[in-house]
Parts: C-alpha cells; structure tokens; sequence
C-alpha cells in the first residue's frame, strides 16, 4: 500500500473542483470515523455524494462507467 496521500497520487491528474470535492467529503468524514455523528446521519451524506458504486447479487460492479466482476473467496 502506498504512503502517499490521494493528493500526491492524483496531483495534476483531476481538476481542482474534483479535488476540492473529494476535500469536502473528507471533511464530512472525519467526524463520522471519530463516532460524533451517528452512522444513519453520515448515510445520507454518503448518498448525497454518491461515494460509492452499485454491487449486484451477480458478484459485479457498476461503477458508473464499466462493470467488473468482484472477487468471491472460496
């Protein structure tokens, strides 16, 4: 796993208002890992942002753009 934050990896490579998007969300995400918001409140902002893909029984995501097939342990 790399040292680097996401910004050194993705330096020059996404927009600032990308950047200051995942900024933002970083933000709402603190409080929540510190246990000062209760998960229910934070799953709305989870939905609002969008922040993660859709999975299907099937063993496949979507992620807006392609599907790949997720890997099921034995």
């Amino acid at each position: 796993m790399s040292s680097l934050t996401w910004k050194q990896q993705l330096a020059g490579r996404i927009s600032e208002q990308w950047a200051g998007e995942i900024e933002q969300f970083e933000a709402q995400i603190r409080p929540s890992q510190a246990g000062k918001i209760d998960e229910k409140v934070f799953a709305e902002t989870r939905l609002r942002r969008g922040a993660y893909g859709q999975r299907y029984d099937n063993a496949q995501r979507h992620d807006g753009l392609t599907t790949q097939k997720l890997p099921i342990p034995p």
